[in-house]
């Protein structure tokens, strides 16, 4: 890339007159230049484009479940994002060492890409809690290492990812649909702790509704984030039957029709 090779002229330049006596106004205006072209490079690059999108993360992961689904049963599932986690981490050495390229990317465009990788690792260890795996280690993608998580199978003895009864999963579901039904999940998702981490809202609501199980929310909303490439869209909260129900309790209330179907109408 021209501006890189650009850059690097520059800086050996810098080097050069920074060895001489009397010539700082050079050194100086040398340095100004480098600047300029570093902000160059970072208004051209896609820096996002090149790790790729949330969008297209979930797109490829869906067609690798997609080729490999015959294959893939409740327990594999576990060892297939597992594999995704440590793929993750791999095509992220090159911009987390700042090699190549990503030597010149600005911390402003660097911030931008570690939010996108770690949205995509929380959503990977939200696919793991709805196989029964549940993944303890960085909550950021800097700097990590496979070897720095650990997986403790959450499994019942029938293999339940999450050890409740029927009733109080159908009872769990249909309050988060409550929450979403009102706007109430929009406006937690707003707070930056909240927005892309499944499990720090469900601890929330687990407190809120007086829940000794803070894990019991994250895995419905992470099936309900995750849309049609959930490894489990039975979980959706918002699943037609469950805004239908929804619905109907809250017609039973003060609130009006049009309130009732601003967040989430029937489709």
């Amino acid at each position: 890339m021209k501006e890189i090779d650009e850059i690097k002229e520059l800086e050996n330049d810098i080097d050069l007159w920074a060895k001489l006596e009397g010539v700082d106004s050079i050194e100086h205006k040398k340095s100004e230049e480098l600047s300029e072209a570093n902000e160059k490079l970072n208004r051209k690059v896609d820096w996002i484009g090149e790790v790729g999108s949330f969008d297209d993360f979930l797109d490829d992961i869906l067609q690798r479940q997609n080729n490999f689904k015959e294959k893939l049963d409740s327990l594999n599932m576990t060892e297939f994002f597992k594999s995704e986690l440590r793929r993750l981490l791999e095509n992220s050495s090159q911009w987390n060492n700042r090699k190549d390229l990503w030597a010149y990317c600005s911390d402003k465009n660097l911030k931008i890409v570690l939010d996108c990788q770690n949205q995509k690792l929380s959503y990977i260890k939200n696919c793991l809690l709805e196989n029964g795996i549940d993944t303890h280690g960085p909550v950021s993608i800097k700097d990590s290492k496979y070897g720095d998580f650990n997986f403790y199978n959450v499994r019942g003895e029938n293999n339940d990812s999450i050890s409740l009864t029927e009733k109080e999963k159908s009872t769990a579901k249909i309050r988060l649909t409550l929450l979403y039904k009102l706007g109430i999940i929009e406006h937690l998702r707003k707070f930056e702790s909240l927005k892309n981490n499944d499990r720090a809202l469900s601890r929330l609501l687990s407190k809120l509704f007086e829940i000794t199980k803070p894990e019991t929310f994250q895995t419905y909303l992470s099936a309900h984030r995750s849309g049609d490439a959930s490894s489990a869209p039975q979980n959706n909260p918002l699943s037609r039957k469950l805004i239908e129900k929804a619905e109907d309790i809250l017609s039973k209330t003060d609130l009006t029709n049009s309130e009732i179907q601003k967040y989430h109408p029937l489709k």
